[in-house]
């Protein structure tokens, strides 16, 4: 059966085009690797699992996830008519392009269907068994008995019929087996609504041969060409513990893919539970190589198989084939990546800076107090606030007074440097006469020094500047890497004015939010940090990378650089595509001694984790002391920290904005679904509400130009939220109860979506089918809404649109606050008002996440940044 399914899989994936947004993805030897690579571990045994790097592109995902569907397809050996038997009668099925009812089977066995006929009479066909394939269960909302709003799938049974050498009376109408896939929603979207299969000049969109959804953890999204409803062959999702419990619940799902370094590179638990799973054949994951070469994954998973492209079979197409404008961006994108894969240019940069001694020294000094026996609560303090001045001095790439100068006039919501050196001095009084004073003393001297010598000038800004500055005639795209995310913001602000244009063009990332979509001339990278997130060496979306390095970040560089070559060669000699995976011309060869005794590195990492736990356990002691028996509270179920050192308390049900990079779009997240290097989008406003959507929804009311009918229909958006939040409080009903209510009346809604509805710190307008309006009504016996049920759906539906339009807005408008000079987006509404995103809006990257259990906080303090 394997060796059949792997031909036939051979033969599709050969005969298949894939089309995207119409365009041409070229098969390239890369992609046929890949295939073949995908194929391997889908058909070779019952139980595969590997790991496969690239140089980041989306092209990976498409192909495998095509390979997937077609194995569920193939590999499904069931009765063509086994489905019947869950079939109950009087359930509603899809025959010949109308809906009907299933009847059972008459004496003779043939299955029963009702449909009405063009002139509205109800008619009876008798379909013999042998058709079963013809007929579909159906599980949309429509309930007429006919054809309106079924979508005819042009070519789809031909396709398949050629793809896999079979006739088209034997194409099965249900396929049990199915495929979960993990990745960003917006690729799913991209893949279903964008990729088409062509086939002898044929084309089928993806989603009309393959029915797909996405799941979240309380509901499920079908895509368009699956109008059934029927059990998705495409199960997509944005969670791996979703993932998990869509495979426990269903032994048809075979393989699991998962696309990104995010859910695997950290936390492995969630796959380790589901790996050695019997019913699920293959995990495949992919992962873009620069950001998973440091993954737990590698090293603590079982007979993990894993595949690296290897340089000395890079094939480059022919120019004329990748300059045809029938072949898509992406191929010309995965071409460019692998000629820089081979020819990156790596440069070590030495920037001159006479106080580096004086770093190093205070580091360590900071470690020896740190390490002292003699126990105060002020010096953790003291260690907290001298080690987050000293990073700030160290990786800072602008002077200091521009960064003063910005948190004085509110520009960046960060300490400031002088208070915070100020507060150091404070308390050193607290300390006199204990055994560590003079290590205070010296840490303090040294702070002082470094401070003054990068307050007006800063070595690595000087660079920048000059290389800025001859470069300015030429069209190159930079970017920039730096330890925070505000930074840039700083850097951009010190530039003299006649580099502005050129310097605002430039692209700003933090290690944690990297992203290899857009292509560079050059990428300089500051300084050096734990690569385990991003490993700069790797990186292929630029042909230049430039490593700025004071004297004494030589050495964590060279330490860097040697981890990467003992993983790439731990990955080479495990390599499953035979040849070897040559790396050298990637790497510097200066090298230089590195001291394997206690070295900066250590104590770096080592001062970073006593802060950091510092902070959650000061942070906590502070929460407990801030209120008092009798103020309202809420259940935090995550601690984030931020960029700006400020604290983010996050309840379940809270849904934050979330700036995704990429695509220049402002998304609205789970709190579950939230990692490090998120970047949050808040109001600058500090008593008002912190919610940019509210609040611009707030001036779109307030305005004169506002429509009445809007008013109206978002004060109905809030009324039917008042009205059953004050039924539950008079009742006294539990959302349990509600939801035994809600069925009852005939709309089944699980407690998790009711409190979603009316927890005051989420997003949700409201349902979005009008039986839960009408159920409403009937609970609460609410004259409005018995009135008119419709009116609240339309309503809450035009409320939505809104949202989603403002939410548009900020995405496109966001890179030009941040001083990007790209075009904004154009609302003819929203342009109107007096909404000034530069003054309105903070832009804020959380830099670490902790699940907590059992803390609540005053309500007043959660889901907005504060500092405790």
């Amino acid at each position: 059966m394997e060796n059949q399914i792997f031909d036939k899989l051979n033969f599709a994936s050969s005969k298949a085009v894939l089309l995207l947004e119409g365009k041409l993805l070229i098969k390239n030897n890369f992609i046929s690797q890949h295939s073949e690579t995908i194929i391997e571990l889908l058909t070779k045994s019952r139980k595969e699992r590997g790991l496969i790097f690239h140089h980041g592109t989306s092209l990976p995902m498409y192909f495998a996830i095509v390979l997937a569907c077609f194995k569920s397809f193939l590999s499904d050996d069931r009765d063509h008519a086994e489905f019947l038997e869950e079939l109950n009668v009087g359930d509603l099925v899809l025959y010949e392009n109308k809906r009907g009812v299933y009847d059972g089977r008459d004496a003779d066995d043939k299955i029963i269907i009702y449909y009405n006929d063009k002139g509205g009479t109800r008619t009876k066909n008798l379909v013999p068994v042998s058709l079963a394939n013809r007929i579909q269960p159906y599980y949309g909302n429509a309930k007429s008995l006919d054809g309106r709003g079924i979508k005819r799938k042009k070519n789809v049974k031909t396709v398949l019929s050629k793809l896999f050498k079979i006739r088209t009376d034997d194409i099965k109408s249900v396929i049990r087996n199915s495929v979960v896939v993990v990745c960003d929603k917006q690729e799913a979207d991209r893949f279903i609504n964008h990729i088409t299969l062509l086939v002898d000049q044929l084309q089928v969109k993806i989603g009309d041969v393959f029915p797909a959804a996405y799941y979240t953890s309380n509901d499920i999204d079908y895509y368009s060409g699956n109008s059934a409803k029927i059990d998705p062959l495409i199960k997509f999702t944005n969670k791996l513990s979703v993932a998990r419990e869509l495979i426990i619940e269903d032994r048809c799902i075979e393989t699991l893919l998962i696309n990104g370094t995010q859910y695997f590179a950290e936390d492995i638990s969630e796959i380790a539970s589901i790996y050695n799973r019997s019913s699920l054949k293959s995990i495949v994951m992919l992962g873009e190589i620069s950001k998973g070469l440091n993954s737990k994954t590698i090293t603590n998973l079982e007979n993990l198989k894993l595949f690296i492209w290897k340089q000395d079979e890079i094939v480059f197409n022919n120019v004329d084939v990748l300059n045809s404008e029938n072949v898509h961006d992406e191929s010309r994108r995965l071409e460019k990546l692998s000629e820089n894969f081979l020819n990156v240019e790596v440069k070590k940069v030495g920037v001159n800076f006479d106080l580096t001694d004086e770093l190093v020294k205070c580091k360590h000094e900071l470690y020896l107090l740190s390490r002292h026996p003699q126990e105060n609560e002020k010096k953790t303090l003291f260690i907290k606030k001298s080690f987050w001045l000293l990073n700030l001095l160290e990786k800072s790439f602008f002077p200091i007074v521009q960064l003063e100068k910005m948190v004085a006039e509110k520009k960046v919501n960060a300490p400031s440097p002088d208070k915070e050196l100020q507060s150091l001095v404070d308390l050193k009084g607290d300390f006199l006469g204990l055994s560590f004073e003079p290590l205070v003393q010296d840490v303090l001297d040294k702070l002082e020094l470094i401070k003054r010598k990068l307050n007006e000038t800063n070595p690595k800004f000087d660079y920048l500047i000059d290389k800025f500055r001859e470069n300015k005639l030429v069209k190159r795209k930079y970017s920039i890497i730096c330890a925070k995310t505000y930074y840039g913001k700083v850097f951009l602000e010190s530039v003299p004015p006649h580099l502005r244009e050129i310097v605002g063009k430039c692209d700003f990332f933090t290690p944690n939010k990297y992203s290899s979509n857009m292509m560079y001339h050059c990428v300089d990278v500051i300084g050096v940090w734990d690569w385990s997130k991003l490993n700069p060496l790797l990186i292929s979306n630029t042909k230049s990378i430039s490593f700025l390095l004071y004297r004494h970040e030589n050495k964590r560089f060279t330490q860097a650089q040697d981890q990467t070559k003992k993983d790439l060669q731990f990955i080479k000699e495990n390599n499953m595509l035979e040849k070897g995976f040559e790396i050298d011309n990637r790497q510097q060869h200066d090298a230089i001694s590195v001291n394997t005794g206690l070295n900066e590195e250590y104590i770096e990492n080592y001062l970073e984790s006593i802060t950091n736990n510092l902070n959650f356990s000061m942070i906590l002691d502070s929460l407990r002391e801030s209120y008092s028996a009798g103020t309202q509270t809420s259940e935090i179920v995550k601690v984030a920290t931020l960029d700006t050192g400020e604290q983010l308390f996050l309840t379940q049900f809270y849904s934050p904005y979330v700036f995704d990079i990429d695509r220049q779009s402002v998304l609205e997240k789970q709190v579950s679904s939230l990692t490090v290097g998120d970047l949050l989008i808040f109001t600058n406003y500090d008593n008002e509400a912190n919610d940019i959507v509210e609040r611009i929804m707030d001036i779109i009311l307030e305005s004169d130009d506002c429509d009445e009918n809007f008013r109206e229909s978002y004060r109905k958006s809030l009324h039917w939220k008042d009205v059953l939040r004050n039924y539950m409080k008079k009742k006294r009903i539990s959302y349990r109860d509600l939801s035994y209510i809600m069925t009852d009346v005939g709309t089944l809604k699980h407690e998790v979506t009711l409190k979603t509805w009316l927890d005051r710190s989420s997003h949700i307008v409201g349902p979005r089918d009008i039986n839960s309006y009408i159920a409403i009504a009937k609970i609460t016996r609410d004259p409005e809404i018995l009135n008119s049920p419709e009116a609240f759906y339309y309503s809450t539906r035009e409320v939505r649109t809104m949202r989603i339009r403002i939410l548009k807005y900020l995405g496109k408008n966001i890179v030009q606050t941040y001083n990007k000079n790209k075009g904004a987006q154009e609302d003819e509404i929203l342009n109107r008002l007096p909404i000034d995103l530069a003054k309105m809006s903070r832009l804020v990257e959380i830099e670490q996440l902790t699940e907590i259990e059992s803390l609540a906080i005053p309500a007043h303090l959660a889901n907005k940044p504060i500092i405790l």
